[in-house]
C-alpha cells in the first residue's frame, strides 16, 4: 500500500504478554502472567490467559460472527466486533459460557443464554422483549421462566435509561 508517497505494510499486534511481580512486606513476592491474542479479522481479543504464581490458569475465549457461531446475518451486515460467545475456563475446565442468541435473520439479540460447568445447566438469563425504531432495547426480562425466582422485566424511556421502579 502507498500512503503519502511511501510504501507501507499495515500491521497490528497479534499477541501481547505481561508479567507482574507483587512484592509483600515479608520479602516474598508473587509472579502473575497475562497473555492476550487478537482476532485478525476484527482486532478484538480472541483469547485471554492469566497464570498466577500458584500455577492456576484462568482463560477466556471470545467468539465473534467471523468464528462461524451461527450468526451469518451479522457477518453479512459486517457486525463483527461484538463477542457472540464467551467461554471461561479455570485450569482447563469450562466453568461458564455465555452466548448471545439471535432469532431468524434478526440483527438484534433475542436473548442471552448461560451454561455452567462443561456446558451443563443451560438457562436463558436475559430475554430482549422489544426494541425501538433505532434498535435500542426498550424492554428486557431477566431470568425469564426461572423456577427459582420470578423473571424481572425492565422498561426503558427512549432506550436510554430505566423507568423508575421497573428494574
Amino acid at each position: 500500500m502507498v500512503l503519502f508517497g511511501l510504501d507501507y505494510i499495515p500491521a497490528f499486534v497479534t499477541k501481547s504478554k505481561a508479567t507482574t511481580k507483587h512484592y509483600e512486606k515479608n520479602g516474598k513476592f508473587s509472579v502473575n502472567t497475562s497473555e492476550n491474542t487478537v482476532n485478525p479479522l476484527n482486532l478484538g481479543i480472541a483469547y485471554s490467559k492469566d497464570v498466577s504464581s500458584d500455577g492456576s490458569i484462568s482463560e477466556k475465549i471470545y467468539e465473534y460472527a467471523t468464528d462461524n457461531v451461527g450468526t451469518p446475518q451479522l457477518l453479512t451486515a459486517n457486525i463483527i466486533s461484538v463477542p457472540i460467545r464467551t467461554t471461561i475456563k479455570n485450569n482447563g475446565k469450562i466453568i461458564s459460557q455465555e452466548e448471545i442468541k439471535f432469532e431468524g435473520n434478526s440483527l438484534y439479540p433475542s436473548s442471552v443464554v448461560t451454561r455452567g460447568i462443561n456446558g451443563s445447566n443451560e438457562k436463558t438469563s436475559m430475554r430482549f422483549d422489544s426494541y425501538n425504531s433505532n434498535g435500542n432495547p426498550i424492554q428486557y426480562t431477566v431470568n425469564p421462566g426461572s423456577s427459582s425466582f420470578f423473571g424481572i422485566s425492565c422498561n426503558f424511556n427512549m432506550g436510554l435509561q430505566p423507568v423508575k421502579n421497573h428494574c
